[in-house]
């Protein structure tokens, strides 16, 4: 009986400190992803139900303390954690409720990407808690001399969630992309769930220091999204990037290819023969952009592409249209944004990274 009692599943509620970001009153102090509650640490006792406590934090504390135990959150640096209810035999292991917090953590990363790859806020669990530097030694044999190089890469500022950032976020995929996530539009599950990778190799990939990873990430991610099994590579992503951005070449659908053709290239060797030294910082950014935009026209016009077909249907229409020479009118009111491409840019992003 004994046994059988400790095997039975109980309610339990996993609590992670997240280190190094702020989430501010004027936005609510929480973004939910999925089942996940991203909050500032002052809030979970206002919403100590929702998240599953059944008494208060107060009095949880005061029962600690009556058994020498340390309260809850106390001596804790980190200002926001996150919470999810998980239902558990005692001696269960926590693997799938902790990747489910991480993934939340990297879909939230996704919401930098897009933005400078030298302004990145470096965020999450108690990794991100101590400082991160890049630090070398360069010494002259000539003059024997030596320069240190001591540069912080993290924590930098805090990544802060507030007005300002919801204000931006306005131009960004990360609120569609909620939207999806959070069920709050009804979405192909086999499409959300692409959807859903793309955004966690987005976040990934943002906060990646290794150059290679990062682009494989974004071509991965670009591959999810445009192409299915049994098509030709690149040049069904040559023509889904063509449906979707033609109007940015003027129609010139030739102009897509060589881009395209580079990075799949580039991926190809890095893949398949383990080769990365032709992999350039402007060679990410590029793939940058076209990820960014594809999860923020996808994301934004889901009702339009409720599936993966849809996608695939439209590019049947546009493409006949054009064999045809009549004017193309199916496509929704897409954007295309430049985020970064300019070679000032660019060259920060390398001097930081000490990327080619």
């Amino acid at each position: 009986m004994s046994y059988q009692a400790n095997n039975q599943k109980r309610d339990f509620i996993l609590l992670c400190p997240i280190y190094n970001l702020n989430i501010s009153k004027n936005i609510g102090n929480e973004v939910q992803i999925e089942r996940v509650h991203i909050l500032s640490i002052d809030k979970i006792p206002r919403v100590r139900k929702k998240l599953g406590f059944k008494s208060k934090i107060s009095e949880i504390n005061k029962r600690y303390i009556k058994h020498n135990l340390p309260k809850l959150f106390e001596n804790i640096t980190a200002s926001s954690f996150a919470t999810i209810k998980v239902k558990r035999a005692p001696q269960d292991e926590l693997i799938n409720p902790m990747n489910k917090v991480k993934d939340a953590l990297w879909i939230l990363a996704s919401s930098q990407f897009g933005n400078r790859r030298d302004m990145v806020r470096y965020f999450g669990l108690p990794e991100y808690q101590a400082n991160i530097i890049n630090e070398f030694y360069l010494y002259d044999s000539n003059e024997k001399k030596s320069l240190r190089s001591f540069d912080r890469i993290a924590p930098l500022p805090p990544y802060t969630l507030d007005k300002t950032w919801k204000s931006y976020m306005k131009k960004h995929f990360f609120f569609y992309l909620l939207n999806i996530l959070n069920r709050k539009i009804e979405v192909d599950a086999k499409w959300k769930k692409n959807i859903r990778s793309v955004a966690i190799l987005a976040g990934k990939s943002h906060f990646s220091k290794n150059l290679p990873l990062a682009f494989l990430y974004n071509m991965i991610a670009i591959d999810n999204l445009l192409s299915s099994r049994g098509e030709r590579y690149p040049n069904c992503l040559i023509d889904r990037l063509n449906v979707l951005f033609g109007w940015v070449t003027g129609e010139n659908w030739e102009a897509w290819k060589p881009l395209i053709k580079r990075l799949y290239r580039l991926r190809n060797e890095m893949v398949h023969s383990g080769d990365t030294m032709h992999i350039t910082t402007k060679d990410l950014i590029e793939s940058d952009n076209i990820l960014f935009n594809l999860l923020y026209n996808i994301c934004r016009f889901i009702k339009r592409f409720p599936q993966k077909k849809s996608l695939v249907d439209l590019s049947n229409k546009v493409n006949a249209r054009r064999i045809l020479g009549q004017r193309i009118k199916e496509r929704p009111n897409i954007r295309y944004l430049h985020n970064v491409d300019s070679n000032a840019i660019i060259s920060r992003i390398k001097k930081k990274n000490n990327w080619p």
